[in-house]
């Protein structure tokens, strides 16, 4: 339907050597609907969650197409409304132009859209899909390894494609990668290894032990929104967030995804993060992922209550979050 409308002139299927002769018919499929297929040796190292495969896939992809497109990369196994897609299609320098901007510089060319994003911890943003310029596309490709190199627990592989492009302007989230100050997510130590072998064998134990690690997740959290390191580090990751993306998980809210890949999240798109008491928003009440207690946002209403002014100050944290914010925004070496 894109295509037909002159919205999108190509479509790539990124994969490896073989994959595809194990459903045959999908070789005639791609041919007769126009697809290009590309095959490549796959990485003899595939990295933690199959990261430096996701790199690749990307990188071969990006080999064959146009310097100056918006591109949507996705997965198979994710359904996007259509309509949504010609929106973003059709009006894409207006939509994604950057309206405000960081005080080191842009990093990217327009903004990203994402369907989501975590809130306690940054840049533990989606990847499963993401609608971003070429050049864009090309700064989130990068084989760094932050799993060997960083103790980031939850989130790790997400936080090495997003958090990335930013280090070099932004000094302050290079501190945060090497002396990561734990937001209370599991650590992937023998004990939570356990607890997942555990999960297997009988569920009943393992939601017992599983609600004994959300609830300490909670506790150093609390502890967390009283420190001002942790408060200077957000204060970053949401100023990034609200000039560099765009947030809009509407588009897979769909029964088409029941059984895929957000079958676990579409109930939690239900939950709205949008308190003007900034703190109360870090509840576990807002959980959406019960595994690890992750607080997932699926709009924008909680940037714009901090961006616009509409926060209430009567909280504490609020404030030290405002004024955190109000600095970085007008200071070129906020915390270098």
């Amino acid at each position: 339907m894109l295509r037909k409308q002159g919205l999108v002139s190509q479509i790539i299927f990124s994969t490896w050597d073989y994959e595809i002769d194990k459903i045959p018919e999908m070789r005639a499929f791609f041919k007769k609907n126009r697809i290009l297929l590309i095959e490549s040796k796959e990485p003899a190292e595939r990295g933690r969650g199959n990261i430096n495969c996701q790199m690749k896939s990307l990188e071969n992809a990006l080999e064959k197409v146009d310097k100056n497109r918006f591109i949507l990369k996705t997965r198979a196994d994710i359904y996007i409304d259509p309509k949504f897609l010609e929106r973003i299609f059709q009006d894409k320098e207006n939509i994604f132009k950057i309206k405000k901007n960081l005080p080191n510089g842009n990093v990217f060319c327009y903004k990203i859209w994402l369907p989501y994003y975590e809130l306690t911890k940054p840049f533990y943003l989606a990847d499963e899909a993401y609608f971003a310029f070429y050049f864009d596309h090309k700064l989130l490709i990068n084989y760094e390894a932050y799993h060997g190199k960083y103790k980031l627990q939850a989130g790790t592989v997400h936080m090495q494609r997003w958090m990335e492009p930013f280090l070099s302007k932004y000094p302050i989230l290079r501190d945060y990668l090497e002396n990561h100050p734990s937001v209370g997510y599991p650590k992937e130590n023998l004990f939570y290894k356990v607890i997942k072998r555990i999960a297997k064998e009988n569920r009943l134990t393992f939601q017992l032990l599983n609600s004994i690690a959300v609830k300490n997740r909670f506790r150093v959290l609390k502890k967390r929104l009283k420190e001002e390191r942790y408060i200077n580090v957000i204060a970053v990751y949401y100023s990034i967030l609200y000039s560099h993306f765009y947030i809009n998980g509407e588009p897979i809210n769909n029964s088409q995804n029941k059984n895929g890949l957000f079958r676990r999240t579409l109930s939690s798109l239900s939950i709205k993060i949008n308190d003007t008491n900034l703190s109360n928003n870090f509840s576990k009440r807002n959980v959406t992922s019960h595994r690890q207690g992750q607080i997932i946002v699926f709009d924008e209403d909680f940037l714009k209550i901090v961006f616009s002014d509409k926060a209430d100050k009567n909280d504490l944290f609020t404030r030290r979050l405002l004024n955190s914010i109000n600095q970085f925004n007008t200071s070129s070496n906020f915390l270098e």
